[in-house]
C-alpha cells in the first residue's frame, strides 16, 4: 500500500507546483509528501525564486550520488515518484537510477501546445544552414536515448496522467514506449479545472469597464528562458514598443488594457514596467472570462480565451524575431492553428481593424487535444488524481 509520495523536479519547490500537482490533497489523506529538488544538478549556473511557505520537506540533491543515498535508505514499496522531469539524453542517468531501484514511477502528461511539424529535409537544412555542431549532437544523443527506453534500459512510466489526446507527447522523447506500457488516465490541465472553478461561482468582475487582456510571459526577464538556452529580450526595446501598441488599442477600442501577470514576474511587484497599467498576479482565469479580447505571444494561457470564446490577437515584433526565432514562428503557427490574427506590435497601423471573430471548431479542437477529453469535462482533476492514488 503507498503511504509516500516523493515529487521530483529540476526546479525549486513553488507555490505553483503546490497547488498545481495536488500536495495538500494528498497531505489531506494521510500521506507522507516530499519534494526532492534537482535544481542544482542540471541547471547549476540559474538563479531561481523559492518558496516554501506550506512547510513541505523539501531535499536539495545536488548530485547523482545524493540521489542515489536517498533511494537507498527509502522504502521504495510503499512510495511512488512522481516527476514532471521530460524525458531527454540530458537526464537519462537520473531516469536509469529510478529504473535500478525499481521506482513506482507517475508523469503528470499536461501542458502540450501545438508544436509545427518540420520534414526531415527541413530539419536538416536548418541545421546545415546554422552550422550548429551542438545541435546536431544533440539530436544523436536524444535518439540514443529513445533506444534506452525501446529496449527497457529505461523503465516507462507506470501512470500517465494526462490531459488530452495529445498530452502525452510532453513525457520526452520515446513517450510511445510510455504511453504503450503505463495505465492512462485522462485528466485536466489545470487551466481547465481553473475554468471549471470559476464558471461555478458568480464572482463580480476584477475590473470595471471595457477591457482587453494581456497573457504577460516575462520575456525579458523569465529565469526559465536559460533553461531553454534562450536569449531573454531587451527590456527596454521590449516595454516600449509594447507600451505604444497598448495606448494605441486602448484609443482604438475605448477601452483599457490590463496585465495578466506571469506567475514568476515577481519584478514586476517592485516595478511597473507597464506605465502604471493595472497588473494582477494569480487572477488571469477570471481576468479573461469578462474581457473583451486577449493579446499574447504564445501564451500556454490561451486555454482560458478559448474555453470562455473570447478572441486572441497574438503579438509579434522585430525584437522577438532576432532575439528569440523559434518562438517567434511558433506565434506566427500558432495564429494560423487557432485562426487568429498575428500582427506585429512595433508596427502600429490604424487603418485596419482586429480580426476578433472565433472559429468555435479550432477552439474545440484545442479543447480535446491539449486541455480536457469527453469524460473529464465535468470532473476535477484532483478528484480524479485522488482515486488512483487511493487503490494503489
Amino acid at each position: 500500500m503507498i503511504n509516500r509520495i516523493i515529487y521530483i523536479n529540476y526546479q525549486p519547490f513553488s507555490l505553483k507546483y503546490y497547488l498545481d500537482y495536488y500536495l495538500q490533497d494528498c497531505l489531506n489523506n494521510q500521506l507522507d509528501v516530499e519534494y526532492w529538488d534537482l535544481s542544482k544538478l542540471y541547471f547549476p549556473n540559474v538563479s531561481f525564486s523559492e518558496g516554501n511557505e506550506y512547510k513541505i520537506v523539501v531535499k536539495k540533491i545536488n548530485t547523482l550520488k545524493e540521489l542515489k543515498f536517498n533511494l537507498k535508505n527509502n522504502n521504495n514499496h510503499t512510495t511512488i515518484f512522481i516527476t514532471n522531469i521530460t524525458y531527454e539524453f540530458r537526464v537519462w542517468k537520473f531516469f536509469r537510477i529510478l529504473t535500478l531501484y525499481n521506482c513506482k514511477l507517475i508523469f503528470f502528461a499536461r501542458g502540450m501546445y501545438p508544436m509545427q511539424n518540420k520534414s526531415t529535409s527541413s530539419k536538416i537544412k536548418e541545421i546545415v544552414l546554422k552550422l550548429n555542431y551542438k545541435r546536431i549532437i544533440s539530436g544523436i544523443k536524444n535518439k540514443l536515448s529513445i533506444l534506452f527506453k525501446k529496449y527497457k534500459f529505461i523503465k516507462s512510466y507506470d501512470i500517465v496522467f494526462r490531459a488530452g489526446s495529445e498530452g502525452g507527447l510532453t513525457i520526452g522523447y520515446g513517450s510511445d514506449f510510455d504511453l504503450k506500457h503505463a495505465n492512462i488516465v485522462d485528466i485536466n490541465y489545470f487551466d481547465y479545472d481553473n475554468y471549471l472553478s470559476v464558471i461555478n461561482n458568480n464572482s463580480k468582475p476584477l475590473i470595471d469597464g471595457e477591457y482587453c487582456v494581456f497573457l504577460d510571459q516575462y520575456l525579458a526577464f523569465h529565469p526559465d528562458i536559460a533553461i531553454c538556452g534562450l536569449k531573454n529580450v531587451n527590456p527596454t526595446i521590449y516595454y516600449s514598443e509594447l507600451n505604444n501598441y497598448f495606448e494605441f488599442i486602448e484609443s482604438k477600442y475605448n477601452l483599457k488594457v490590463v496585465i495578466a501577470a506571469h506567475p514568476k514576474a515577481i519584478g514586476y511587484k517592485i516595478n511597473n514596467p507597464f506605465l502604471g497599467r493595472q497588473i494582477i498576479f494569480e487572477k488571469t482565469c477570471e481576468l479573461v472570462k469578462d474581457s473583451n479580447f486577449v493579446l499574447t505571444h504564445h501564451s500556454t494561457a490561451i486555454s482560458y480565451p478559448i474555453l470562455f470564446n473570447k478572441p486572441i490577437i497574438f503579438l509579434n515584433s522585430c525584437e522577438l524575431e532576432q532575439k528569440m526565432p523559434d518562438l517567434y514562428d511558433l506565434t506566427i503557427y500558432l495564429g494560423d492553428y487557432l485562426n487568429c490574427e498575428v500582427v506585429n506590435f512595433d508596427e502600429l497601423n490604424d487603418t485596419n481593424d482586429l480580426n476578433l471573430v472565433i472559429d468555435i471548431s479550432k477552439y474545440n479542437n484545442y479543447i480535446n487535444k491539449y486541455l480536457s477529453s469527453s469524460i473529464t469535462q465535468k470532473r476535477i482533476s484532483s478528484e480524479i488524481f485522488l482515486d488512483k492514488i487511493m487503490t494503489l
